[in-house]
């Protein structure tokens, strides 16, 4: 069976995850958040499509450079091998909804080899344009051109006129790849929160620069689903949007017809605002990690295997120290919340050592602790689909699209 579709599986009428933006809140009058999956582990990938089946709801996987690339990520995922995954997992549970492919934070610097390696901006681009290619190849049809990093800057963030140059530069790239191949449905992320973009005047500027250099190479602007901006969102529990701000983002990306994504949306209070206010994507995956952790460990713990327990922290914090991931969760004193080693075990999730020690506890007490670990992730998931209004929107757009084809 032939389920793929550019980049969505077996629908035919949602082309875009603009179209189907569109279609629900401008003719169906109401108003979604798409959900963007960050992919940490096979585990989030099951559970994402088990949630997204059971309410019928679309879904994107959105995956950095660190997590999937060509060379691999430390997920083990080439852009090719994840998407086999994901069509091999979605036909196990006979899925027939809409799943999107989209790459995150796309551009030079953005993936830890960049930076580990001392690379120029041109090497950097180079291994970007590679990346881009490789994505394009293996239906990723989203792409978040993401160029506010300048490690050749002493401020080491790119200008804004050097943001948005480089941007157009990726995207005129996307676009000859994507034409060689014969694709013509393409879509694209501009911006980012992780420079100076929570000041409206800047990111009205950085949109105005951005589109006009679009244009002036004939670009189809309407390519542009979402920009992101910086609302206050943090990965942390008690994460809180900034509504008002947010809000300035929204009504400045109307004169566009683009959509605000909001970034760092892991253990956000105030979900139900985003639909609310015409926010049209929000990125969530690293609290999967906290979660997966937090489970076998409470597994382990109630049953009241101390010495499993013991052997399971130890390999992971040992894994998670080995990888040289743990420091960026350091405080000052040294100490370290325990919600923190959960979140740096996204890093580690892959490795063989830990599915065979999970693997061997398993074992040792009877209890499946990696589909426990997808139940648990696979509530939260439910949770926030629909809360941002997506329940049911497979079947109400599939309705929509009969009767509008009638």
């Amino acid at each position: 069976m032939d389920i793929f579709n550019h980049n969505t599986f077996a629908f035919k009428e949602a082309k875009s995850a603009k179209s189907l933006l569109d279609a629900a809140c401008k003719v169906l009058k109401r108003n979604i958040t798409l959900l963007c999956i960050s992919p940490i582990s096979r585990e989030t990938v099951v559970a994402t499509l088990r949630a997204a089946k059971s309410i019928n709801a679309p879904i994107i996987f959105a995956a950095s450079l660190n997590q999937i690339d060509i060379n691999g990520g430390y997920t083990g995922w080439t852009p090719k091998r994840f998407v086999e995954f994901v069509h091999q997992e979605a036909e196990a549970i006979n899925f027939n909804g809409i799943v999107f492919f989209e790459v995150d934070h796309c551009g030079p610097w953005l993936k830890d080899e960049h930076i580990i390696s001392h690379y120029d901006y041109q090497t950097a681009l180079e291994n970007v344009i590679r990346s881009i290619e490789g994505f394009i190849d293996a239906g990723f049809r989203i792409l978040h051109i993401d160029t506010s990093l300048d490690r050749e800057s002493p401020a080491g963030f790119a200008n804004i006129d050097t943001a948005a140059k480089r941007t157009v530069e990726l995207i005129s790239f996307a676009e000859d790849v994507a034409k060689s191949r014969g694709i013509d449905i393409m879509e694209y992320e501009i911006g980012s929160d992780r420079w100076n973009m929570d000041k409206v005047e800047d990111f009205r500027k950085f949109l105005s620069l951005a589109v006009g250099m679009l244009k002036s190479r004939k670009i189809d602007v309407s390519k542009i689903t979402f920009a992101v901006a910086d609302v206050g969102t943090r990965v942390r529990p008690g994460n809180i949007m900034n509504t008002p701000l947010a809000l300035k983002f929204v009504d400045t990306l109307k004169d566009y017809s683009i959509y605000l994504k909001i970034h760092s949306g892991d253990y956000l209070e105030n979900l139900d605002e985003l639909p609310r206010n015409g926010i049209g994507g929000i990125n969530i995956g690293p609290m999967f990690a906290h979660i997966q952790y937090t489970t076998i460990k409470e597994v382990i713990t109630s049953s009241g295997r101390e010495s499993l327990l013991k052997i399971f922290k130890e390999n992971i914090e040992r894994n998670i120290i080995s990888s040289d991931k743990l420091g960026r969760y350091f405080a000052n004193s040294g100490e370290i919340e325990e919600y923190k080693v959960g979140l740096a075990s996204r890093y580690i999730w892959s490795n063989n050592s830990i599915r065979d020690t999970v693997n061997l506890i398993s074992r040792e007490i009877g209890i499946d602790l990696f589909r426990k670990c997808i139940e648990s992730i696979e509530y939260t998931v439910r949770r926030y689909l629909i809360q941002l209004n997506l329940e049911n929107l497979v079947n109400i757009f599939k309705e929509f699209n009969t009767i509008y084809r009638s």
